[in-house]
C-alpha cells in the first residue's frame, strides 16, 4: 500500500486542531518489530475508508530533514505532528512492546492532548495484570472482530459483514497472531464476576465512587462513568447471555434440544441448572415491585407524578430500581449483543460496552442517554439504604450465581 494523502492527512505547516478536517484519524502506535502487523491494520483501515497515521507512510520525516533535523530529532518532530493531527490512538501491545521507549512516549503525548487511546492487546501478553494501569483503565481489544467493529464505528453504524477485500485483510491479521473473535466466557465465569461486583457494592469506597454528579438536576446518566461501567457489565452480562440463549434456542430449537440431550448426565444437569438460574436472575430485574412487597414491606412508588424531583429527595421510595421485561430485552439487545463479522450474534465484550458507555455519556442526545440510563439506573448513587429494592434483587441474583459456581 503506497502512502496516500487521502488517508494520511498533513499540511505543509503545523496546524492547530481547529484547522483539521472533522473526521476521525487514528494514530497507529507500535514498536518497529511489530511493523508488519501495523501495516496490516493500516490496510484494514484504508479498506474501510478510515483515516490513519502510520510512520511508514509519513512525509513529515522528509519535511523535518528540510528544516535541518536529523535522526531522533526528526523522528520526534514527525511523531508529535502525527499525534497532533490524529483524534485517537491505537496502541499495538505485544511482548515486544515491553522494551520500547517510543510506544509509552506516543501514548503519553496522546493522552496529554486529550486524545482517546485504546489498545490491541496480543494474546502473548498474558492476563490483564501484565498490563500497566494506564492500559488497564482504557479500552482494550483482543481480536480482529473487536478491532474492525471499533474502526467501523468511527465511520458510522457498524455493519455486520465485511466485503471480500476486507475479509482477505482480516485473514492476514489472523495470520499475524490476532484471533478472529474474542474468547467466549462461560456461565460460571460470568457468575464469578457478578458475585465479585455484588461484594464490591457492599464496600463504602464503591458506594462513594457511585455517588451522583448532581442531587438536584435530573439526568438520565448522572455519572462520570468509571466504576459504574464495570459493575454494569459484570452484573448484566449473565442476563445478556440468557437473552442470547433465547435467540439461539429460537433459531435452532430442535438442534439445541438434541445437543442438550446428548450430553453426559452430569453435564446435562449442570447446563439445566445454569439455564434455570439464569432465568431467575433475568426475571429478578423485572420483579422489583414484588420484591418491595416482601417482609418487611418497603414503600416503593417510583412511577408516581413528580418522580423526577422526588427521586432525589427520597431515593429509597422514588428511585426506579428495575424495569419491564420488554425494556430489559430491548436494552440488552442494544448494548450487550453484537453481530460478528460473520453475521453471528455474540456477547459484547466488556471493552466494547465501556466504549459505547463512554460514547453515549459524552452525547447530549436524550434518546441515547435514556436508553442506557434506564438499563443501569439502580447503580447511580447506590447504597443498600437508598436502593433497598435493588438490594433485594441483587440478593436473589447472588443466591443463583452461587448455585451456578457450586458454592452452595
Amino acid at each position: 500500500m503506497a502512502a496516500n494523502d487521502t488517508f494520511n492527512i498533513y499540511s505543509a505547516e503545523d496546524v492547530t486542531d481547529r484547522y483539521l478536517p472533522s473526521t476521525e484519524r487514528v494514530f497507529i502506535s507500535h514498536r518497529s518489530l511489530d511493523k508488519p502487523l501495523a501495516i496490516e491494520i493500516a490496510s484494514v483501515f484504508e479498506s474501510l475508508g478510515l483515516h490513519y497515521w502510520l510512520d511508514r507512510d509519513d512525509k513529515d520525516t522528509q519535511n523535518a530533514a528540510k528544516l535541518g533535523m536529523v535522526g531522533d530529532q526528526a523522528l520526534v518532530h514527525a511523531i508529535d505532528r502525527g499525534i497532533r493531527h490524529s483524534s485517537r490512538l491505537l496502541g499495538i501491545l505485544s511482548n515486544k512492546t515491553r522494551d520500547s521507549w517510543w510506544v509509552p512516549y506516543e501514548i503519553g503525548a496522546s493522552r496529554a492532548l486529550g486524545r482517546s487511546p485504546c489498545y490491541l492487546v496480543l494474546a502473548e501478553v498474558q492476563g490483564m495484570d501484565a498490563l500497566p494501569e494506564y492500559v488497564r483503565i482504557a479500552v482494550n481489544y483482543w481480536s480482529v472482530d473487536e478491532l474492525v467493529r471499533w474502526a467501523s464505528s468511527l465511520l458510522g453504524p457498524v455493519t455486520s459483514r465485511t466485503d471480500p477485500i476486507a475479509e482477505q485483510l482480516i485473514e492476514k491479521l489472523m495470520r499475524s497472531g490476532v484471533p478472529r473473535e474474542p474468547p467466549t466466557l462461560t456461565v460460571r465465569e460470568l457468575s464469578l464476576r457478578a458475585l465479585n461486583s455484588i461484594d464490591l457494592l457492599t464496600e463504602h469506597k464503591t458506594q462513594q465512587a457511585l455517588q451522583l454528579t448532581s442531587n438536584v438536576k435530573f439526568d438520565w446518566l448522572p455519572t462520570r462513568g468509571g466504576i459504574v461501567r464495570d459493575l454494569s457489565y459484570d452484573l448484566l452480562a449473565p442476563l445478556a447471555l440468557f437473552r442470547l440463549n433465547e435467540f439461539q434456542q429460537t433459531e435452532t430449537q430442535h438442534q439445541h434440544t438434541e445437543n442438550t440431550q446428548q450430553l453426559p448426565e452430569d453435564e446435562r444437569r449442570r447446563v439445566e441448572l445454569e439455564q434455570s438460574s439464569l432465568l431467575l436472575i433475568f426475571n429478578s430485574i423485572t420483579e422489583h415491585y414484588a420484591f418491595a412487597q416482601e417482609d418487611p414491606v418497603l414503600i416503593y412508588d417510583p412511577e408516581c407524578y413528580g418522580w423526577r424531583h422526588n427521586r432525589y429527595t427520597n431515593p429509597a421510595r422514588y428511585w426506579l430500581q428495575g424495569m419491564t421485561a420488554k425494556q430489559l430485552r430491548e436494552r440488552l439487545d442494544r448494548f450487550f449483543i453484537v453481530r460478528t463479522l460473520s453475521g453471528k450474534r455474540r456477547l459484547a465484550t466488556k471493552e466494547e460496552f465501556k466504549a459505547e458507555f463512554d460514547r453515549i455519556l459524552s452525547l447530549s442526545d436524550e434518546h441515547e442517554r435514556r436508553a442506557l440510563g434506564v438499563l443501569v439506573n439502580p447503580l447511580f448513587g447506590f447504597n443498600p439504604a437508598s436502593r433497598p429494592v435493588y438490594w433485594r434483587v441483587l440478593s436473589r441474583q447472588q443466591l443463583e450465581h452461587r448455585r451456578i459456581v457450586g458454592s452452595i
